[in-house]
């Protein structure tokens, strides 16, 4: 969450401003680096010995936010309000 709200939202800030970066490329980029995370994430929740509860419950909210970033990519996308 913190590299999307720092990283991302700085090179999406400058890239409305340079004419020559294509915007949704810095999407489609950001989508596929969360999908990353999400499935090496959610790979390892599923290894996991349900006696780890909290690191269970850690994981899943990490889940969960990632999924959350993506539809808030997507909504962001569909409305093309950074085009």
């Amino acid at each position: 969450m913190r590299a999307v709200r720092i990283a991302f939202l700085s090179k999406l800030y400058l890239a409305l401003r340079i004419p020559e970066v294509d915007v949704p490329t810095l999407f489609k980029d950001q989508r596929e680096a969360i999908l990353n995370g999400l499935s090496t994430i959610e790979n390892s929740h599923s290894g996991l010995d349900p006696s780890q509860r909290i690191l269970r419950q850690s994981l899943r909210l990490r889940i969960m936010q990632l999924r959350s970033l993506l539809t808030w990519l997507t909504e962001c996308q569909d409305a093309n309000i950074f085009e």
